[in-house]
């Protein structure tokens, strides 16, 4: 698990020694056509989400989390941008956490990273820093 969710724990009642008994974790890796633009991390709790979605979740491993879901309201953590690193083994040039949340309370963490091939190309010359503007909580 990456360590940007594993400081969000609590925000779903877990803990690093408690999180497997009570969430599952996913991976995916998003693509368009054959550009792999980003991955991402979902960690959910199962007995938070519709039966429906979870259905789906478990037939399809390919499915994103976002599609399954939609209909939960959506909390954003925070955005952390890299600099463009083209010798980087994993390169990734903006970073996304959400908080997922339904009548119930607390349904997910999502972490997403973009890599260089989600931008059209050329788009941002190597080594530029680009900026997120916090979204007001």
């Amino acid at each position: 698990m990456p360590a940007a969710l594993e400081g969000h724990l609590h925000l779903l009642g877990l803990t690093g020694q408690n999180w497997r008994a009570h969430a599952t974790l996913r991976m995916v890796q998003l693509h368009c056509g054959a550009r792999h633009c980003s991955d991402a991390w979902n960690l959910f709790l199962p007995s938070q989400l519709a039966p429906m979605a979870l259905e789906q979740l478990q037939a399809n491993p390919f499915l994103p989390f976002g599609l399954a879901a939609a209909p939960f309201n959506r909390r954003q953590l925070g955005e952390r941008c890299q600099p463009f690193q083209s010798c980087s083994e994993n390169p990734w040039v903006l970073e996304h956490t959400a908080l997922l949340s339904n009548l119930g309370g607390p349904l997910a963490l999502v972490l997403e990273r973009y890599r260089p091939e989600a931008l059209p190309e050329n788009t941002i010359p190597e080594n530029t820093v680009l900026e997120a503007t916090p979204i007001p909580r």
